[in-house]
């Protein structure tokens, strides 16, 4: 009897703990969870794509105030969604299958490009492989219960405060825009921008532009143009940035630039207007010019397609 009762109370405890789990879940949102809107959603037909750069700099609600369009941002970051069968993988499984007049703007840089060799074996690292991209069978359908179990890694508790609390400086939206909010004195600027550059530059050493990620953006744009209307994108980075690319891969924008043609996808290389924005750190767009770096990319967009029906 004593047995039983023992059973019971420990299916009871069991029993609310899983209810507090699940009472839980409905809470979670951008501001618990960046990315949580991004793998949380329906299936789409119009992406855009990229690293942390276009996350934060492209926002869907300009581009569907100017195009009509519905677009959503499935940009992470450069450890995240660099160009490989992951994040291909991942963009496959947002798009509904029989899209065919799509829209896709694909924002490219050096280091989507990039593989980074550990500086001790010399062996290659796919970061990607380690991510949360990697780890999901599932990137649609609210709320999606296997990403918040996978990616969540604070106790649930924590859930609940941060709804409270609500003054998270990095949120993102439901149409997968990442609002990041940070000071733009000059000063802080030029601060982070330091701190920036210096972090690319200790990583030159250690990294090199991979024929693996060149065929697998290729890959990936070859099959976008089959299913719309494929824009390439390189957003606009500080001078200081820039030099660090430069270095880094001279031919960036040749290799864009063939492929471009090659696919018949156009070409923005937004850099020759760095001075219209305010960088948060000489990489990411300030959020607050968000809405005229997105401007910007639908009216070059806007001229292209009206060249395509003409």
């Amino acid at each position: 009897m004593e047995r039983k009762i023992f059973i019971l109370k420990l299916f009871a405890v069991a029993l609310f703990a899983l209810l507090i789990h699940a009472a839980m879940i409905p809470l979670v949102d951008g501001n618990t969870m960046i990315y949580f809107y991004k793998c949380s959603s329906e299936k789409q037909e119009n992406l855009i794509i990229g690293t942390s750069r276009a996350s934060q700099a492209i926002m869907p609600s300009v581009i569907k105030d100017s195009l009509g369009i519905g677009m959503f941002n499935f940009a992470f970051n450069g450890t995240t969604s660099p160009y490989g069968q992951v994040y291909t993988r991942a963009i496959d499984e947002k798009l509904k299958a029989n899209t065919t007049g799509g829209t896709f703007i694909v924002c490219v840089d050096p280091w989507s490009l990039r593989i980074m060799k550990d500086s001790i074996t010399g062996e290659e690292e796919l970061p990607e492989e380690k991510n949360i991209l990697n780890k999901l069978h599932w990137f649609n359908g609210y709320p999606n219960v296997e990403f918040i179990l996978k990616d969540y890694n604070q106790g649930w508790g924590n859930i609940a405060y941060t709804q409270w609390r609500k003054n998270s400086s990095v949120f993102g939206h439901e149409d997968g825009w990442i609002e990041v909010t940070r000071d733009i004195n000059a000063d802080d600027i030029a601060k982070r921008t330091t701190g920036k550059a210096n972090g690319f530059r200790n990583s030159l050493r250690d990294s090199e532009i991979a024929q693996y990620r060149i065929n697998e953006m290729k890959l990936l744009i070859e099959k976008l143009s089959n299913k719309g209307d494929v824009f390439l994108v390189r957003l606009p980075v500080s001078e200081t940035i820039f030099e660090i690319e430069e270095e880094f891969y001279p031919a960036f924008d040749s290799l864009i630039t063939s492929l471009s043609t090659k696919y018949n996808a156009p070409y923005f290389s937004m850099q020759p207007l760095h001075d219209e924005v305010v960088f948060n750190d000489g990489h990411h767009i300030n959020r607050s010019y968000a809405p005229k770096c997105t401007a910007m990319i639908t009216s070059w967009i806007k001229q292209h397609k009206t060249g395509l029906t003409n």
